[in-house]
């Protein structure tokens, strides 16, 4: 988790890259945060890597 600046957040957004979005995350705790999402569109033909636990132990698994 991170914790940013009010002032840094239009600067960060007008810097991600489509497809990822800023909208909100359910954590396991089932608190709500605001997270990284992908636009629904880009998703339909991404692998789902859930059972990984996490985008960097699915790519150390490629």
């Amino acid at each position: 988790m991170w914790d940013l600046p009010p002032a840094a957040l239009g600067p960060f957004l007008a810097a991600l890259p489509s497809p990822m979005v800023l909208g909100k995350v359910r954590l396991d705790d089932g608190t709500s945060v605001t997270g990284f999402l992908c636009e629904p569109a880009d998703l339909l033909d991404a692998p789902d890597i859930t059972g990984h636990g996490g985008w960097l132990a699915y790519l150390e698994s490629r």
